[in-house]
């Protein structure tokens, strides 16, 4: 498959139709996302935080900017890294776009992100981390608080309506306690509904699901899996 023309071709239907962002009010609105059609880190002279690339010139022109829907600016990151299969920084570039982040939910759910994890794990195997690197990590998460350290509860203090509590009270009371209490021993050793398998990308280990691999290697193999941190137990994890 000649993907240098299918990227080509996607890049060059976008620039045709001159497309311009528009405000959200507008009638005619349209979503896109800014790309650079020649990556940025390619370039000598780049804005962005990281070593600089090779080619002379503006990363940051007119013609080597175009604006892209989602669903073109995700295809056109992952044909770069076919086209670019050893290049750290496309695949890297790729793989940020599947991420969540606190602004978006981030793409893990296309059936193509799968590749993509296994790319960037093997390109992290390979990318070298300084003593003074790996310093700087430790430095930024030590003593960090949790995201609700010191926030009051969003229900303490809220006061529940009469009409509120006789309903909590009179569902309760219809309730059968002996079932509710022996609801562990019911489901004990059955398969949860919602289950999902995970995968080991180094081992090829599959397991029924992030807990039982959690219980072998450690760490949150369900965040790895979804794409909220890297690594969990020093593995990398998908969900199949």
């Amino acid at each position: 498959m000649n993907y240098q023309q299918i990227h080509n071709q996607i890049i060059n239907r976008a620039k045709n139709q001159n497309r311009k962002r528009l405000k959200r009010s507008d009638l005619n609105y349209v979503y896109y996302e800014s790309h650079h059609v020649i990556p940025e880190h390619f370039f000598i002279k780049r804005i962005r935080k990281g070593p600089p690339g090779w080619l002379p010139g503006d990363p940051e022109e007119s013609n080597n900017k175009v604006l892209l829907t989602g669903r073109e600016h995700y295809v056109i990151h992952q044909l770069l890294v076919k086209i670019y299969p050893h290049e750290q920084g496309v695949i890297f570039a790729a793989h940020k776009m599947t991420s969540k982040t606190k602004n978006q939910i981030g793409r893990s759910r296309n059936k193509l992100y799968e590749w993509i994890r296994i790319r960037h794990a093997e390109a992290m195997r390979k990318r070298p981390t300084t003593k003074e690197t790996r310093e700087k990590m430790s430095k930024t998460r030590k003593g960090r608080p949790a995201h609700n350290k010191g926030k009051p509860s969003p229900l303490k203090g809220r006061k529940k309506s009469e009409s509120h509590l006789q309903n909590l009270k009179l569902a309760w009371t219809k309730r059968d306690r002996s079932t509710i209490f022996n609801l562990g021993n019911l489901t004990r050793g059955k398969p949860a509904y919602n289950r999902k398998k995970v995968k080991c990308i180094e081992t090829g280990e599959i397991f029924d699901s992030a807990k039982q691999a959690a219980l072998k290697y450690g760490g949150c193999v369900d965040a790895c899996a979804r794409g909220g941190q890297r690594t969990a137990g020093g593995y990398h994890w998908i969900y199949v």
